[in-house]
């Protein structure tokens, strides 16, 4: 007898092993499981890291000289043409999520998407912010007229140049059949990192008398007055109408950007109160372009692409000139918004009196009534860190809703601002360096106010007082649950049509 109940569990468990065999072949040669592994295959797992800044010194405006040269202006001038690098991106990654819980109706669509199957040629072709014009080794990015002061106009020259390099430009402007020129004082950005390539901004007194300037020409300094001339088309700085309340700054995107990441960015600022974004896309997936290009279709985003001069790697230039491409989004913008918030795509200002940025402001307007508004250049926000890898809480379906404990102590050196930018005149990565004029100040903000969501591993380098331990528990982000969640599922199911 126990030797048939012997057999027959072991006819039983061949057929078991049987059957799970022919299950998992018939898995594996279904195509849809084919394209999966083969999607797993291709992922590049690239980590981001990021290093906490320090400060240079500062250089004041001195010596500015404007002359009238008695030389005709020449029929021909010598205009060095704009240099853009006009080969298509070679995507080489596959980027996939780990540890994101999504409804089952919204997971298979973007998990199951690779780059082969975003499909880009229909996006927009971007402009190129980060076209240099190269003036002898000087390299250009763009142009300014600055109207800020009244009686001093100026034309602000952003550029990345060689730190040992002394030389200066040169401006240089039409006046009838005269060329008249103004010599350019040269500020060194302040968080250059003693790398062989900083940023610097030149500034060149606009002549009185002349209005309504659109181009500018620029040159070394030199003795020779025919030297060839750089045209250069002017952003100004002032506009008529009415300017939006809050745009969004983003640094140069690289390396590993989650979608499903950059979609909650996107829709939790909106709900917040961002009006537009503004993007520098640095070597981002096709999948990347696609999400964005179809928040700029509704003019919800603005993307340029970032493309350093070929002389300049990652490694003789701070964080892919990441703060040349801050001072061009708060120079463009300057005319366009109230407010600019430069944020990376793992940081969220959170109110935490009020619902959103606007009722921020005006919370913070009557909280201060006894401080003039309008020495007022902006908000400092200090931040906390919720680390990601914490266990998710799967009550939650979005992974910024899923990361609820943060560290007790709060980050006083990884602070981001939010400005009035038509009040600065250079800004840091996480303070403002320098105000348009000496009496503006910025106001901190008390964390039980507003604070960043910094969705990163505690750090503690250039902070010896900052505690990563103890956690504690913050569902601050939770009132968005609802409003975020819907948003999200309606912008999933837009962007999937754009993916096929």
């Amino acid at each position: 007898m126990q030797r048939d109940v012997f057999l027959l569990s072991v006819v039983l468990l061949y057929c078991i092993i049987f059957l799970m065999l022919h299950s998992h072949l018939k898995r594996i040669n279904n195509p849809i499981t084919q394209k999966f592994i083969a999607k797993q295959q291709e992922n590049d797992n690239t980590v981001k890291t990021t290093t906490a800044p320090t400060e240079s010194g500062l250089v004041a405006e001195q010596g500015e000289n404007v002359q009238q040269l008695q030389q005709p202006f020449p029929k021909k001038i010598n205009i060095l043409k704009q240099h853009q690098n006009k080969e298509s991106f070679v995507i080489k990654r596959n980027y996939s999520e780990a540890n994101i819980h999504l409804p089952q109706s919204i997971k298979p669509k973007l998990e199951n998407i690779s780059d082969s199957k975003a499909n880009c040629s229909k996006c927009k072709k971007l402009p190129y912010s980060g076209s240099f014009q190269n003036i002898s080794g000087i390299f250009v990015l763009t142009t300014f007229y600055d109207q800020r002061i009244p009686s001093k106009h100026r034309i602000r020259i952003l550029a990345v140049q060689d730190a040992k390099d002394n030389r200066k430009l040169v401006c240089w402007f039409k006046n009838g059949t005269y060329l008249v020129q103004s010599y350019a004082t040269k500020y060194e950005m302040c968080e250059n990192h003693g790398r062989k390539f900083g940023g610097w901004i030149y500034s060149c007194l606009v002549p009185k008398g002349m209005a309504s300037i659109k181009v500018v020409y620029l040159s070394l300094y030199t003795n020779n007055i025919l030297a060839p001339l750089t045209k250069m088309d002017l952003i100004s700085l002032t506009k008529t109408g009415t300017k939006k309340l809050f745009g969004v700054c983003i640094p140069p995107l690289f390396g590993s950007v989650g979608m499903t990441k950059l979609v909650q960015f996107l829709e939790l600022n909106r709900i917040l109160g961002a009006s537009h974004f503004h993007f520098y896309l640095h070597n981002a997936s096709s999948s990347v372009r696609v999400i964005l290009n179809h928040y700029a279709k509704l003019k919800l985003a603005t993307l340029f692409e970032w493309e350093l001069p070929s002389v300049i790697t990652n490694n003789n230039i701070w964080y892919h000139g990441q703060l040349l491409a801050i001072q061009d989004c708060l120079y463009r913008n300057m005319a366009n918004f109230q407010f600019l918030l430069f944020s990376d795509l793992d940081e969220f200002v959170i109110p935490r009196k009020t619902y959103t940025w606007p009722r921020l402001v005006n919370y913070l307007k009557d909280l201060n009534k006894n401080h003039p508004s309008e020495n007022t250049l902006g908000f400092s926000f200090k931040s906390a860190f919720f680390d990601p890898w914490q266990t998710p809480d799967n009550s939650q379906q979005l992974s910024y809703l899923q990361r609820l404990y943060r560290s007790k102590s709060i980050s006083n050196v990884r602070t981001k601002v939010m400005i009035q930018p038509d009040k600065v005149f250079e800004l840091g990565i996480h303070h403002v360096s320098k105000p348009i004029f000496e009496n503006l100040t910025i106001t901190n903000i008390d964390p039980e106010i507003a604070m960043i969501h910094h969705y990163q591993p505690c750090m503690v380098r250039y902070e010896p007082k900052m505690q990563c331990s103890p956690k504690i528990r913050d569902a601050t982000i939770l009132k968005y649950t609802k409003q975020l969640q819907n948003n999200y599922n309606q912008r999933v199911k837009e962007l999937f049509k754009d993916f096929l």
